[in-house]
């Protein structure tokens, strides 16, 4: 039973402080939204890259093979 009690508080104690944070920084959220956002465009760009440069290898090995 203690545990469990303990384990409650330091989930609402946890919450209570996530909350602050949120609302008392700001600037910090919005960097986070900043960094993912900038992770996601850098993943897509990796993407649309490595799916043309495969392209691009595909199409010489065909060529060089006479496949074509």
């Amino acid at each position: 039973m203690k545990t469990g009690l303990a384990v409650v508080t330091a989930a609402a104690a946890g919450w209570e402080f996530g909350k602050y944070l949120e609302e008392n920084f700001l600037e910090a959220k919005l960097g986070g939204i900043a960094l993912v956002d900038g992770i996601m465009t850098l993943w897509e760009e990796l993407k649309r890259n490595t799916s043309t440069a495969w392209a691009a290898i595909v199409t010489v090995i065909e060529t060089s093979l006479g496949v074509i």
